[in-house]
């Protein structure tokens, strides 16, 4: 996916943190506050290295 740059006041730093993993492993991305939870996936794949393998959810508030 190419990278596009966010306009400013438009974007979200995000905390993703593995639950039940210790030693903890968290990473934080930025991201457009328009982002799709399929283009999130996208993010999340790259950030953690993984290769479309590892199951997860998403969970808000």
């Amino acid at each position: 996916m190419p990278i596009r740059p966010i306009p400013f006041g438009h974007a979200l730093r995000l905390r993703i943190e593995l639950q039940h993993v210790r030693p903890v492993v968290w990473r934080t991305v930025m991201v457009a506050d328009y982002i799709s939870l399929g283009g999130l996936h996208h993010i999340l794949q790259g950030a953690f290295g993984w290769q479309d393998c590892h199951l997860y959810e998403f969970r808000a508030g």
